[in-house]
């Protein structure tokens, strides 16, 4: 009995753990652009690693590794969309300035390749920020996308997320002038 008492008493010995999990998002929250608008950005496309929620890092061509500590607060697709959306509106002059009826906007669709840490290998601190996507309009291919390098020191992940935000808006900047040329 007394040995009972002992493995129970054991127990209390256990002391919970502080949750170092961080929750990042990449900008502020934005609502919906206000206005008419001659293009509408459709859901973006993810590949199948970039679903976690956990900060995905290429170690290798082939090789993906999760950050668990670093977490995204939304679905990563669903906040590229909204913050792309914001972006491309203050950045770009494509609003419709038509009398009603107003052709339909053209819709940009976009296919997210890789936005993620880039690491020589998994035990490396640091790494690269990457960003690839493909963009379409009305359904057919436009042009790809690659973002400047940016180099994460692997000290303060703010900073990471701040890259990340930075490669984004980037691609938001060169989307603005495709579109623009496209109305042209």
């Amino acid at each position: 009995m007394s040995s009972a008492l002992l493995a129970l008493s054991a127990c209390s010995v256990f002391h919970p753990q502080p949750d170092r999990v961080r929750y990042f998002t990449l900008g502020e929250p934005v609502g919906e652009p206000s206005g008419d608008s001659v293009f509408k950005l459709a859901p973006i496309s993810l590949p199948g690693h970039l679903r976690n929620r956990a900060l995905a890092i290429r170690v290798g061509e082939h090789e993906i590794i999760y950050d668990e500590s670093v977490r995204w607060t939304e679905p990563l697709d669903e906040m590229i969309t909204l913050a792309l959306r914001a972006q491309l509106a203050s950045r770009s002059r494509t609003r419709l300035n038509a009398p009603p009826p107003r052709p339909a906007p053209r819709l940009v669709g976009l296919r997210i390749e890789r936005f993620e840490l880039v690491r020589e290998s998994a035990g490396e601190r640091g790494g690269r920020i990457e960003l690839t996507a493909q963009w379409s309009l009305d359904g057919l291919p436009r042009a790809a996308f690659r973002s400047t390098p940016r180099e994460w020191d692997g000290r303060d992940v703010k900073e990471l997320v701040a890259l990340m935000s930075g490669a984004l808006e980037e691609l938001a900047l060169s989307c603005a002038a495709e579109l623009q040329g496209a109305l042209e």
